[in-house]
């Protein structure tokens, strides 16, 4: 495979492991809310209202996550596979993260309109999941802040009432932000391509240093530390810093 098909099949396999990530985190969530509402349904009471069988028993955990056995082998299989497509041939293929690789390209070419143009993509991409996750963040909030939703005192059933309302909408958040992520990591990708291509920017003229006035600088630092050095010992500091190295010695490490 070449390099080109490795790409192409990364950002594919990529995909698709966001998407089983999703998945199992969706099931999870899914097998979390059916143990509990198993283990508080009128099969699992008494007459009196006693629990037959605890809610979070062994068994009833494991019976249901053997369910989503199969998307955790999903996501393993994805996960190795991303890694194995993913894997550079050889060690000078190692790259820099691409908000490195991007910084470094801008200041080194001027700016074309295309490489404009992706840089507004990218912030109308994160406006759209700001705007997305403050939606999501209102709705759980409004549900949080309606005080009617806690009167009970079942702390199970309040709990798992609040799960089921409020786990959804952070599902959505975590699906915009990782699609935005992803969405913006293939624009610096392409911003990169184009900056490869760009003019390059002529290097600026470099300043002229100014060597006496380093030299006062350090001469004066030289001298507030002969000054401060002296001050310590005339005051009796560097006796106060041998007493304690000898108790430290002495006492605490244990020598002599």
């Amino acid at each position: 495979m070449n390099e080109t098909g490795r790409l192409r099949a990364g950002r594919v396999l990529a995909w698709l492991l966001s998407a089983a990530t999703l998945l199992v985190a969706a099931q999870l969530m899914v097998q979390c809310a059916d143990i509990y509402l198993t283990g508080t349904s009128p099969a699992n009471l008494t007459p009196g209202g006693v629990l037959i069988s605890s809610i979070f028993s062994r068994e009833s955990i494991a019976e249901h996550f053997s369910r989503m056995a199969w998307s955790v082998w999903l996501w393993l299989a994805l996960l190795a596979a991303v890694l194995v497509v993913g894997q550079p041939k050889d060690a000078s293929a190692l790259r820099a993260p691409t908000e490195n690789r991007l910084a470094i390209l801008r200041r080194r070419v001027e700016a074309t309109p295309e490489m404009r143009g992706e840089q507004k993509k990218r912030r109308q991409i994160i406006m759209i999941c700001v705007c997305a996750c403050a939606v999501c963040a209102a709705a759980m909030a409004l549900y949080m802040v309606n005080l009617e939703n806690f009167a009970s005192r079942d702390l199970e059933q309040t709990v798992g009432r609040m799960v089921i309302h409020t786990a959804p909408w952070a599902v959505v958040a975590l699906a915009v932000i990782a699609a935005a992520e992803i969405l913006c990591g293939t624009s610096m990708e392409r911003e990169i391509a184009l900056a490869q291509k760009a003019e390059k920017r002529p290097p600026a003229p470099k300043k002229a240093e100014n060597e006496q006035a380093r030299s006062l600088l350090r001469v004066a630092l030289y001298a507030a530390a002969i000054v401060m050095l002296a001050a310590g010992v005339m005051n009796g500091g560097m006796r106060d810093v041998l007493v304690k190295a000898v108790n430290i010695c002495t006492e605490c490490i244990g020598l002599g």
